[in-house]
């Protein structure tokens, strides 16, 4: 490089900021280097707080959904109570009983998943356009995947969550009320 070339490098883990700079600063055709490692150690800092904050949230609202699906259970279980006491009497085996609330549950889970993937399809694409043309710096460090690439990654994920919420909260409801 000869004059004033530069060389910017952005790195996906600025933990290792230190030994990048240290290696850089070893290459011979390397005259300067300039970084900011207050603004890496609080960017880093700012990220374990986002983890641990949403690491949070996702366990209150995973809590939440399946107190929610349970209730919703229990109440069809009730509901029900007669009609469960009258397949018994005529030797319905458990699953029989048991196999609609579980389905239940995980119809409920399914269609709580579906709900949310929508939103996250339609305003992710809204976000991305509004942050491009309000903050048109950050094209220059960030890239935005497309709402297809990121649905397509979230969709398994959610769908499976989505049941298997909807599974655990019918289950415990279906072993705490009814007795078969």
């Amino acid at each position: 490089l000869e004059g004033d070339d530069n060389l910017q490098i952005y790195m996906k883990n600025v933990s290792q900021q230190a030994n990048l700079v240290t290696y850089l600063e070893s290459v011979n055709i390397v005259r300067e280097v300039k970084r900011s490692e207050v603004t890496a150690m609080t960017l880093s800092a700012v990220n374990r707080l986002i983890t641990l904050i949403s690491a949070g949230v996702i366990l209150v609202l995973l809590g939440v959904s399946i107190f929610l699906i349970s209730n919703t259970v229990t109440i069809g279980i009730e509901i029900r109570r007669n009609e469960i006491e009258i397949m018994k009497y005529v030797g319905a085996g458990d699953f029989i009983v048991r196999g609609p609330f579980v389905i239940e549950g995980m119809l409920i889970g399914l269609i709580g998943s579906l709900i949310p993937l929508a939103l996250i399809y339609v305003l992710y694409g809204e976000a991305v356009e509004y942050f491009s043309s309000k903050f048109s710096i950050l094209s220059m460090f960030l890239q935005f995947y497309s709402p297809a690439v990121i649905f397509q990654k979230l969709m398994p994920i959610t769908l499976g969550v989505g049941v298997g919420i909807g599974i655990l909260g019918s289950l415990s409801s279906v072993r705490r009320h009814l007795n078969v």
